[in-house]
């Protein structure tokens, strides 16, 4: 603060420029002054919009700079500044500042005893640390080893998350709207059974910076992401740990929870996987066998075209974002609408369903049944488990999956396959590509899948 005073009231530099220019209605008004009203203008638009304060060191006219880690210094610091600031102006336009000198001291003085008055900022890493310490005896209570650490790995992978997303802020600073927002973002965190295709790698193996990066860009595919259950073991850890703020730590100095308090829905848990090929091969029995023909080709349209269901339905209904098309004696839909850019692509009629009378079957619209309610008695009725031996669940979904495994072992090509699929590839320096290849190409590839 002492060192922003000197420099602001250091008036030598202004009398090297002499005499201002100030006639604002013809716009005649000297740079050096009009670059002091501007930044004045500036400074007091930040204290007026409250929470949005520049942390930005190319903002400040000066070379001292506030305290950005000390949100209650930056907050002098910058009413500091604008009373200087307007000062100066004032100096250079009248000539004159030995009453506003006089009341800047004053201020400066007051705001000094505030600053020594003032503690620090708590921050979040702060209140993790006492937490941990204070209940870590509880959590492993009675453990073996191998699980007393998988827990306190588990507690302390949740702090990591919320500090990636919340960064390391006064405890105070945190509301419910950035809790909310935290969840959202995480939905869309992969499952760490899953192998990240663009790493290589299992996610449980990528330092969680830089799952945090796959995710902010985008790159975790739907099929990857963690189910609902998972999202809610996380919020449950990031409540009991404000609980713990608001009853234990005094140090916090806050009364409510800011993890509560919102409406958050939670997707139902999902974690989905691949029907074997003879699986597979049954379904197709089944379909072939159904007198009802939207059971028959919702099925035979998932085996054959590993698109979703909501696509499927498009497909099936003529819905205008899912036209049908014909190029090069090469029929195909155009997938017009999907949650990615990628996802909007050209799927090749697969020579199976030309061969089972698909086109002749879907000159008229064909409405679809709740699928989802029907499917679970399908599956039973051919003594498929509703898991695999690893509890991952087999949905309708699953038949996408099933597509992709064997896409991936026929084409050989990933690009290709991510352009059936509907999903996005990866570029030489790890950007996002669109590819569109031709129809013919696609044509022969998509032939290639069986499940023999």
């Amino acid at each position: 603060m002492q060192e922003l005073f000197e420099e602001l009231t250091d008036f030598d530099n202004i009398a090297l420029h002499g005499r201002y220019q100030y006639e604002p209605d013809t716009g005649t008004v000297d740079p050096y002054l009009a670059a002091h009203i501007g930044q004045l203008g500036a400074i007091e638009g930040l204290i007026e919009g409250g929470a949005a304060r520049s942390t930005d060191d190319d903002f400040w006219f000066t070379d001292v700079r506030p305290d950005y880690s000390n949100k209650k210094q930056h907050m002098l610091f910058e009413e500091l500044y604008s009373f200087l600031l307007d000062m100066r102006i004032k100096k250079m336009i009248t000539g004159t500042h030995r009453e506003q000198l006089r009341e800047g001291r004053r201020l400066l003085e007051e705001m000094l005893e505030e600053v020594n008055e003032a503690k620090p900022a708590y921050l979040l890493s702060q209140a993790w640390t006492k937490f941990v310490e204070a209940n870590q005896e509880k959590w492993v209570k009675g453990k073996r080893e191998e699980d007393a650490q998988k827990v306190l790995s588990d507690w302390n992978g949740d702090f990591k998350w919320m500090m990636l997303r919340l960064g390391d802020i006064p405890v105070e600073e945190v509301t419910s709207k950035m809790v909310k927002g935290m969840l959202g973002f995480y939905e869309s965190r992969p499952d760490t059974r899953f192998t990240c295709e663009k790493a290589g790698s299992a996610y449980k193996r990528i330092p969680i910076e830089d799952v945090y990066t796959l995710i902010v860009n985008g790159d975790i595919p739907e099929e990857h992401e963690i189910g609902g259950n998972t999202l809610m073991r996380f919020h449950k850890a990031i409540k009991d740990f404000f609980e713990w703020l608001v009853d234990e730590d005094e140090d916090a100095g806050i009364a409510t929870n800011p993890a509560i308090g919102f409406s958050f829905k939670f997707k139902e848990s999902d974690t989905r996987t691949k029907f074997s090929n003879e699986e597979v091969r049954q379904f197709e029995a089944f379909a072939l066998a159904q007198k009802e023909p939207w059971k028959k080709w919702v099925i035979l349209l998932a085996i054959y075209t590993g698109a979703r269901l909501g696509d499927i339905k498009k497909i099936m209904s003529h819905d205008a974002k899912a036209e049908l098309l014909e190029d090069s004696s090469v029929k195909y839909y155009r997938i017009k609408h999907g949650k990615t850019k990628a996802a909007i692509r050209n799927i090749p009629i697969h020579k199976k369903l030309l061969d089972y009378g698909l086109l002749n079957a879907l000159e008229k619209p064909m409405l679809t049944s709740h699928v989802s309610n029907y499917f679970p008695r399908w599956r039973e009725s051919l003594g498929i488990p509703d898991s695999d031996i690893n509890d991952y669940n087999r949905t309708f979904h699953s038949f996408r999956h099933s597509f992709k495994s064997q896409a991936a072992t026929t084409i050989k090509d990933s690009r290709i396959e991510d352009a059936l699929m509907g999903h996005e590839s990866s570029g030489s320096a790890g950007d996002k590509v669109y590819l569109t290849y031709n129809i013919s190409v696609l044509k022969e590839a998509i032939d290639k899948v069986h499940y023999d």
